[in-house]
């Protein structure tokens, strides 16, 4: 640095000289009469004119050697300095300083982290599960229970007997009930095999009957062991044979002498194993004390029982006017089911009919005040097609006007359970108040 500032000075020197003589040499030259001039000695000025011109374009190529060399010279010291400031890890005005690193080991860094991070946390939760299972010193653990793999049946009677074990034979499996069932002729059996999810299916050879009843014992062995076939596993799960719910009727018959006429409650069961017991009630009281009941059975279907029973139309208002009939079934002292005598509901009509909507090709809702204002026929008609659930048909030979005639029987209201026994057919209610 110091010799580039000697040889800066040197040029500026020889320069300032150079830059008298020219002066002198023009200020000679003007002040002589150029007619004085010898032709020797003005050859010799433009020689020298000459040789200034060359010096002063050297010395302005040298002026620009040593701007570059100065300018190359500061660029270095500032990289100098810039270079230890990113040593330092911050810029000259104190910030921080933005990493330079490529995008992709960013990324890298970031994703071994998280999973430096996720594995450490998954191998605290398993130490810790491990360490809460681990038997404190001294105690005695129980010996773990296998969880049972085949399950409880519920079949119907006449149906095939199968079933499904979540295990995976690794010999041969038995299936065999516990307390033998004795058949006529050829003894029934299971046969076992392996299903495609690989679980175990048993198959009885005869179907579903009320003899087929008790628990099963499947035993599970293993051929590897030993010639003997030792077992290895042993399951006993109960079989229930299913019997359907009771199936209610109640019918109200009606005579032209008494328009209110009787009921006629029936309650059936079928393909069931067990006699069963029925009684009708209304809440808490029983009616129909008279009631009939038969039974019959075969192996094959079970027992089918029937009980009926016909009740004046005074105990079904007086006892059912705000509560509900039902027919309960009992084994012994304990009720098994109990289904409902249902009477229709005053509010279902078919809607889907646009002969029992407003504006009906059936009726003219702006005409009819009363059910007198049509025939006979239409009535029926009109029942027959919008009140279905509610028609009954009452014989009339002496009325040669009225091919068939109908009433309507009692309803329940929705809200309320009440009885309607009016037998008004409901035109403003229902028929006339839809569009």
């Amino acid at each position: 640095m110091n010799r580039l500032k000697e040889t800066q000075r040197d040029i500026i020197r020889k320069q300032t000289a150079e830059d008298k003589m020219l002066e002198l040499s023009q200020i000679h030259v003007r002040t002589e009469n150029p007619q004085m001039v010898q032709p020797k000695k003005a050859d010799a000025l433009r020689v020298t004119q000459r040789a200034l011109i060359r010096e002063q374009n050297e010395a302005d190529r040298k002026r620009e050697y040593i701007q570059q060399q100065q300018q190359l010279y500061q660029q270095q010291q500032s990289n100098n300095a810039e270079a230890g400031s990113e040593k330092m890890g911050i810029y000259d005005s104190g910030t921080v300083r933005k990493s330079r690193a490529p995008l992709g080991l960013k990324v890298l860094a970031l994703v071994i982290g998280l999973a430096i991070l996720v594995g450490g946390v998954v191998a605290l939760i398993l130490f810790v599960k491990k360490d809460a299972n681990r038997a404190k010193p001294g105690a005695i653990v129980d010996k773990p229970k296998p969880l049972p793999v085949c399950s409880n049946l519920t079949l119907s009677l006449g149906g095939p007997l199968e079933f499904t074990c979540n295990i995976k034979p690794n010999g041969t499996v038995k299936a065999e009930f516990v307390e033998s069932v004795v058949y006529p002729g050829a003894s029934p059996k299971f046969e076992c095999r392996e299903d495609r999810e690989g679980n175990t299916t048993c198959t009885y050879s005869n179907s579903v009957s009320c003899s087929t009843k008790g628990d099963i014992r499947v035993s599970f062995y293993d051929s590897y062991l030993k010639a003997s076939q030792k077992v290895v596993r042993t399951e006993v799960f109960s079989l229930t044979i299913f019997a359907p719910w009771p199936r209610a009727t109640i019918t109200q018959s009606l005579t032209e002498e008494n328009l209110n006429g009787s009921f006629h409650l029936e309650c059936n069961m079928w393909r069931t194993c067990y006699l069963y017991e029925m009684v009708f009630v209304a809440g808490n009281f029983s009616i129909g004390e008279n009631k009939t009941c038969t039974s019959e059975y075969t192996e094959e279907d079970g027992y089918i029982i029937k009980c009926d029973t016909t009740v004046s139309s005074e105990v079904i208002y007086d006892y059912g006017n705000g509560e509900r009939f039902y027919c309960k079934t009992s084994l012994g002292n304990t009720e098994v089911d109990s289904v409902e005598f249902v009477l229709p509901l005053c509010e279902d009509y078919n809607s889907r009919n646009p002969d029992c909507r407003n504006g009906s090709s059936l009726y003219d809702c702006d005409d009819i005040d009363d059910v007198s204002d049509i025939s006979c026929n239409d009535k029926c008609e009109i029942i027959t097609l919008c009140l279905g659930a509610r028609k009954n048909i009452i014989a009339d030979d002496d009325d040669e006007d009225c091919n068939t005639k109908c009433e309507l029987s009692w309803c329940r209201k929705r809200e309320n359970d009440e009885i309607d026994r009016s037998g008004r057919m409901p035109f403003q209610e229902l028929l006339c108040s839809n569009p």
